[in-house]
């Protein structure tokens, strides 16, 4: 009885055990998977088929990672794969183990850190621009003023400078 209950509690401590793994795995932001060595994916996590469009992770099991990754350019500007060969009792490559991190987002950030830099130096060359226009301007001001001041002989002109 006590060998039996002992058994159990071993045997529900690996369950446990590998229901937190299973979980840590399911719930990472990185795209984990298992490929076999004829590089057939044989395990995915549901970031990994998130980022590969599939409608789940059962849907690209027994699939050729090449099939997902036809346009080397394109991958490369979407994902960033660390991947490492695991090997069995017999020092043979059993399967392949990939990491992989979605680059969209960073692209975006990119993108958009970009188009903000560009948006700061045009703000700059604007302000830069008012300002050498400010200065001829400030002195028509002055002159428009005391003009002004000094009660034009014709209603006319002090119609115009009026409009300055």
């Amino acid at each position: 009885f006590r060998d039996i209950t002992a058994r159990e509690r071993t045997l529900a401590a690996l369950q446990a055990s590998e229901a937190s793994a299973r979980t840590f795995v399911e719930r990472s932001p990185y795209g984990i998977c298992r490929v076999d060595t004829d590089g057939r994916f044989t395990d995915v996590n549901p970031a990994l088929a998130s980022m590969l469009g599939a409608a789940s992770p059962a849907a690209l099991v027994g699939l050729l990672v090449r099939d997902r990754f036809v346009d080397q350019a394109q991958r490369e500007a979407l994902v960033r794969i660390h991947s490492r060969a695991e090997r069995g009792a017999d020092g043979r490559i059993a399967h392949y183990e990939a990491f992989v991190e979605d680059l969209g987002p960073l692209r975006a950030a990119e993108q958009a850190l970009r188009h903000a830099e560009k948006l700061a130096a045009v703000g700059h060359f604007v302000s830069g621009v008012a300002h050498e226009l400010n200065n001829p301007l400030a002195a028509v001001l002055l002159f428009t003023e005391q003009l002004l001041e000094q009660d034009a002989d014709e209603p006319a002109d002090h119609e115009t400078l009026a409009l300055v």
